[in-house]
């Protein structure tokens, strides 16, 4: 069942091997020079087991460290086949794609040319002549884009004011004498607006760069879309 190279096969015979050992130690020896009996110690053949059982076990180690490098040698032959396994696969893929892309031309070439001979066949006295030649338009046909460009401007300005003016309508703060007579409400004093003159030249510049910025930005927009749709410039 077993082969020799079993790492517990190893480590019976090792055992084994110990045990002839110390029963060939264990027995009562004569020296050849003085003739005294000599025993051997218990605690000697104690150790001499527990060397015996260490190198069973160092053997049997050994074994399975020589097995595991021939697994870990046969992973990494196959690790190393990885990439060109995968470079392969590539280049069949592409190969598969070009044929793919080949064959449809083919078959296209075919129904023109069935088609071509159908009609040769069918009538073969017509003759064939370009009466209005074809060309390329240079602007789009449709949609109108200049017209959706202005219809979407007006169409914000108009959804602006009219936000604006219901904002305004829905509002119930008071903002004037006159909405305050309206309610017959007595007005003890009221308090006139002060304007500073530098304040309001800073309000005025600063409305004048916004009114500046706004339109450069629309003749941006307008002129960058001359150039693409219609190649003006």
């Amino acid at each position: 069942t077993f082969t020799s190279s079993y790492p517990e096969v190893i480590r019976l015979q090792s055992e084994l091997e110990g045990l002839k050992r110390g029963n060939r130690n264990g027995k009562v020896t004569t020296t050849a020079s003085t003739g005294e009996m000599n025993v051997v110690n218990p605690g000697y053949q104690d150790v001499q087991q527990n060397i015996f059982d260490l190198e069973a076990e160092i053997s049997s180690l050994q074994s399975r460290k020589k097995q595991l490098s021939k697994i870990l040698i046969a992973r990494e032959s196959i690790l190393q086949n990885v990439p060109e396994n995968q470079k392969n696969l590539a280049l069949l893929v592409q190969e598969r794609d070009s044929n793919r892309r080949i064959y449809e031309e083919l078959l296209m070439r075919h129904s023109q040319s069935e088609v071509s001979k159908q009609m040769e066949i069918g009538d073969k006295a017509s003759t064939f002549r370009i009466v209005d030649a074809a060309f390329l338009p240079k602007i789009p046909i449709s949609p109108n884009m200049m017209r959706l460009f202005f219809l979407s401007i007006a169409v914000g300005f108009g959804a602006g004011f009219g936000v604006v003016v219901l904002l305004e309508q829905s509002s119930t703060k008071i903002k004037s004498l006159e909405q305050l007579q309206e309610y017959d409400i007595p007005i003890l004093a009221a308090i006139p607006t002060l304007n500073n003159p530098a304040q309001v030249q800073q309000i005025k510049r600063l409305d004048m760069i916004v009114y500046i910025a706004t339109s450069a930005y629309f003749a941006g927009v307008l002129t960058l879309f001359l150039l693409v749709n219609y190649k003006v410039f």
